[in-house]
This record gives structure tokens, sequence and C-alpha cells, in this order.
């Protein structure tokens, strides 16, 4: 811990907006520990994986930043009761979205929209898959979302089946023919 906390002092510069998760999980005294000892701003994120670890990450004065993945939560609800807990606390939340489908990241962006304001959030991960789920998948322009005005999601699920999923095979012998 020490060493991770000598590690950050140089980067102790208003440029360096935090430094996310730099110690396990598991281990909120050492968040906390190097959030006080640093100087740098600490985003918790893999340690805040449930409303409850969020309370005590707050509880523990360990975090400067509040990373939220709903996807990794048991829902949106989750996610957004987090959001709501971080603003009431004075802790800036950014909704970051996993290597999500377009599915996925609308379920963040609409989490992500629960916030008054905040640092910008991780929503662009739907162009890292080759294909989606979604006939057609989340746009940004600008750097923004547009969220449907309509009830729901917002999206539309391709439910056909692929057509090239009986031509694939996969085999875990690479000398078979």
């Amino acid at each position: 811990m020490a060493l991770g906390t000598r590690a950050l002092r140089p980067f102790h510069e208003p440029a360096l907006a935090f430094v996310e998760q730099p110690v396990p999980a598991n281990d909120l005294a050492g968040l906390a520990h190097v959030r006080q000892e640093s100087g740098v701003r600490i985003a918790g994120d893999e340690s805040l994986g449930s409303l409850a670890q969020l309370q005590q990450a707050i509880d523990h004065d360990a975090i400067d930043v509040a990373v939220i993945k709903p996807l990794t939560l048991t829902g949106p609800c989750e996610g957004a009761a987090m959001v709501r807990l971080a603003t009431k606390h004075g802790i800036p939340a950014i909704v970051t979205s996993t290597i999500d489908s377009g599915l996925g990241v609308m379920v963040a962006a609409h989490c992500a929209a629960t916030r008054d304001d905040g640092p910008a959030c991780g929503l662009s991960t739907a162009d890292l898959l080759t294909d989606d789920l979604l006939i057609d998948s989340p746009v940004q322009r600008a750097g923004e979302f547009r969220l449907p005005s309509a009830p729901g999601i917002g999206v539309q699920v391709r439910w056909q089946a692929d057509p090239l999923a009986e031509r694939r095979t996969f085999t875990l012998d690479p000398h078979a023919k």
C-alpha cells in the first residue's frame, strides 16, 4: 500500500482527474489510506458492486468519485439508487457500461440520465462488438446520447435467428479437420 501511495504522489496535479481503483476491490481501508496519503482523487469501481458497498466506501471516506456499472448490479434501479446516494454525499457518479451490447449500453444510459449533472459517463462500448442484438445500436453524437421520449428503453431487438449460425463451427483441437 505504501508503494501505491508513493507511486501516485507525482500525479497530484490538477490535470489528473482521478485514479480508478488503485487497490483490490475488497480493501476499503487500503482505498481510504491511498486516498488520504496520496493527495490524488480516488474513484471506486470494482469495490462498488452494490448499494451497500457504496455506503461502506462512503463510511470509510475511501472515494472521491463513484464508478457505477448498472449491468454488474441487480439492475438499473440499484444503479439509480447508487447515483442518488453518491450525489447526496457530494460524490460525482460516473455511470459506465462494461463490454455490453447496445441493450446494455441503453440500460446504463437510462441510469446515467438520473444524474442531475456530473462528469462524462463511459457508454461507448457497443462499437467494440462485431454484432449487436439491436436493429440500431445506440449512437453518440458530440458525446451525447439522445434517449427516446416514448415509454420503454427505446430499442428494437433483432429476434430472428442468425442465418450464418448453422455454418459456424468451433473446435478446441487446432489439428482437427
